[in-house]
């Protein structure tokens, strides 16, 4: 499992996981403590900062949208006191062109794990971030004002299966989209597929009446949050009067 700084920072939530035996590699911010080998509670960033340079290894985290994320790796075993089978690892990514550049992960695993292994966990992560980042941008997950979780849930919804259409539709063979006679062009993006389907498939053309409707509607629903924002706001006031 692997999550950002959000979630690694909290002490409590990492010591969850080791008692369920759920093996770990999360962000922390370089101000976080560890239990040395020594026994002594040092922050990550002095722990790295006197590792030798051969101790750095480049390896790819895997591949991005410019080809494979290389940057320069190392790893330094952390807490003595452990269970048995199992191992703990203060994990440093530093950047390639900028040595000061470096991001630290606290990592929880089976003891034979390989520094190889945490680099391709940690990696893991941005293909998750940008499943969403996509789905921002593709298929509007985040471009909802909603007051209830059922709005909110059936919105999320909606755009998650819009994306999972458009990932599944991207992936379909190319001989199939007769793009095996486009010579030199890359393959096709989840952007591509949504501009392709809106061209050719939807191809859906409003009338007057419907454009005003939709208009009516949405300033409709504008007076009303507006109407909403300002009583919530008068009765916060009345309340820190008294």
């Amino acid at each position: 499992m692997t999550a950002d700084e959000l979630y690694g920072q909290d002490t409590k939530f990492r010591l969850w996981l080791e008692t369920v035996d759920i093996p770990h590699v999360v962000a922390v911010p370089k101000s976080a403590m560890v239990v040395s080998m020594e026994l002594a509670k040092v922050r990550v960033h002095r722990v790295i900062a006197e590792l030798a340079e051969s101790s750095w290894h480049r390896l790819s985290c895997g591949d991005g949208v410019r080809g494979p994320r290389v940057s320069e790796w190392a790893a330094v075993e952390i807490r003595p006191l452990r269970r048995q089978g199992w191992g703990h690892w203060l994990l440093a990514r530093r950047s390639v062109t900028d040595p000061a550049d470096i991001a630290y992960y606290v990592c929880f695993g089976p003891a034979p794990t390989s520094l190889a292994e945490l680099v391709r966990v940690a990696g893991s992560r941005w293909a998750i971030e940008e499943c969403f980042q996509t789905a921002k941008n593709e298929t509007g997950l985040d471009h909802y004002q909603v007051r209830s979780y059922q709005a909110w849930y059936r919105h999320i919804t909606l755009s998650m299966t819009a994306l999972a259409f458009l990932v599944i539709t991207r992936q379909i063979p190319e001989k199939r989209l007769c793009l095996r006679r486009w010579s030199g062009v890359k393959p096709l993006s989840v952007n591509e597929v949504r501009r392709l389907w809106n061209r050719v498939v939807v191809r859906v053309a409003h009338t007057i009446e419907h454009v005003l409707h939709w208009s009516r509607w949405r300033l409709a629903s504008q007076a009303r949050a507006r109407a909403s924002h300002h009583k919530r706001h008068q009765h916060h006031n009345l309340s820190s009067s008294y």
